[in-house]
């Protein structure tokens, strides 16, 4: 589900997109519940987007916090007051749209100052098995750290026995003494909770997915705001990103990932990635995510991508 929030004056306009499938109401709760800070406040907020009742009826709820909430009525050119806290207006009354200082345009808020930032994003990386999922967020863990220190945290989604330590460590001693476990309904329960608390403490968090589409992963998305697919299998790579969109995660980057081999059989080192980060969502092609070759690379490519996800936080 995509948000916006723009400030002009006394109003804040909060623009929402919903997927046109799929929608899951229990994810999309999720997802307001954890950007609702950004609209609440000393404004009058004014919701526009085609959604349903019961999405209205959600995002009034949560700008409890706010003198007057209004929702856009087209045919009367303005917004209809359509509850009061302690505001100035009643309920029934029509805010002009010419009054308010945005519109929205292509997608976009147009007008306005003080574009509300995404305080808190979490990430899902999901995608088919041996994808390289795994060395990817430990690279792109690092990058954000280095540049937001303290504010990203990698938690892994899926019982594998992976972690920041089998990235760092020998990959003979990983082999060695990792043990896969399980999904069970305590673990999958576990991870959602932590989910929803790491939220609060984190700006950007990071999820490592399972890499098949079941319904573990299906709890463990509904409570992500954002997903990442990262696929060695072209013909997974939309399946997955219809499967993220269903529970109300808005697709950051669609990336391909492939190996480079060189004439000897053995992973080119020369070889390097390419993303485009310049639009959302980012999208291009990692090579040579293995954890027995150099990180050159992927390494700045994954740097560009850390670097945008930053931007959506600050």
């Amino acid at each position: 589900m995509k948000i916006l929030v723009r400030k002009s004056g006394e109003f804040k306009l909060v623009y929402f997109e919903l997927p046109t499938y799929g929608v899951d109401p229990h994810a999309v709760a999720q997802r307001i519940d954890a950007v609702a800070e950004s609209w609440n406040g000393p404004e009058t907020v004014l919701f526009r987007g085609q959604g349903p009742v019961w999405l209205y009826g959600m995002l009034v709820h949560s700008a409890h916090a706010t003198p007057n909430t209004a929702t856009f009525e087209p045919r009367k050119n303005g917004y209809v007051v359509v509850h009061q806290h302690n505001g100035a207006r009643c309920p029934g009354d029509v805010i002009p749209s010419d009054s308010v200082g945005m519109t929205v345009d292509g997608g976009e808020i147009v007008g306005g100052e003080d574009a509300a930032p995404r305080r808190r994003m979490v990430v899902a990386v999901g995608g088919p098995p041996h994808s390289g999922k795994s060395v990817f967020l430990a690279e792109l863990y690092r990058q954000i750290l280095d540049r937001m220190p303290g504010e990203v945290f990698l938690q892994r989604g899926c019982p594998d026995g992976e972690g920041m330590w089998s990235a760092e460590s020998d990959p003979s001693m990983v082999k060695t003494i990792r043990q896969k476990g399980t999904f069970t309904e305590d673990f999958v329960n576990w991870v959602a909770n932590a989910i929803r608390g790491l939220q609060k403490g984190f700006s950007i968090t990071l999820l490592d997915l399972g890499g098949k589409r079941i319904s573990p992963n299906d709890e463990i998305l509904r409570a992500s705001t954002h997903l990442i697919v990262l696929s060695s299998q072209e013909e997974e790579t939309q399946a997955w990103v219809d499967y993220g969109q269903g529970f109300g995660c808005e697709v950051f980057a669609v990336i391909e990932s492939r190996l480079v081999k060189n004439e000897r059989d053995e992973l080119d080192s020369s070889a390097r990635s390419s993303l485009d980060s310049s639009v959302l969502p980012v999208t291009g092609t990692l090579v040579n995510l293995d954890r027995d070759g150099p990180a050159d690379p992927y390494r700045e490519a994954v740097a560009a991508l850390a670097e945008r996800l930053v931007a959506e936080v600050s």
